[in-house]
């Protein structure tokens, strides 16, 4: 699994919708993965999705690319 079932030795910071873990794919590319906190807010779900699609638009040599994302229940 890319993040090591999200080990605590892979946290990369902490936001206020979740944990960034490092993750490195299959084919060797390493990657940030952020995993939602388990207690939702109201209308967090869909601030999630706006940060994902102007996260999705950025443009920075600062910034990683966003290669996808998804959202399923725990």
């Amino acid at each position: 699994v890319a993040t090591d079932s999200f080990s605590n030795k892979n946290i990369l910071g902490r936001g206020g919708f979740g944990k960034v873990y490092k993750g490195r794919l299959a084919d060797g590319s390493l990657v940030a993965v952020k995993r939602l906190k388990e207690e939702r807010t109201p209308g967090g779900e869909l601030q999630f999705q706006t940060e994902v699609e102007m996260i999705s638009m950025a443009v920075h040599r600062n910034l990683l690319r966003l290669r996808g994302f998804c959202m399923t229940p725990t």
